[in-house]
């Protein structure tokens, strides 16, 4: 199972918070894929393989709607 501690190995790490208990990290592994993880505001969900080829690092955001703010 992989942990947070895997974007270490890779580069680009980018983030977003989509509500008070959740945090979604965002990089680009050793293989040049899409990886991918979050916070639940108890433990991090192991990373999850997006896919593609990515040749930069990822750029993330996240709307107020899903932040719990008005839209």
């Amino acid at each position: 199972m992989s942990s947070v501690s895997e974007p270490a190995r890779g580069h680009g790490l980018a983030a977003c918070a989509r509500s008070a208990q959740r945090l979604d990290l965002f990089w680009v592994s050793e293989d040049a894929r899409l990886r991918h993880s979050w916070w639940d505001g108890r433990a991090w969900s192991p990373a999850e393989d997006l896919g593609g080829m990515l040749a930069s690092a990822p750029a993330v955001t996240s709307s107020a709607r899903l932040r719990g703010g008005s839209a």
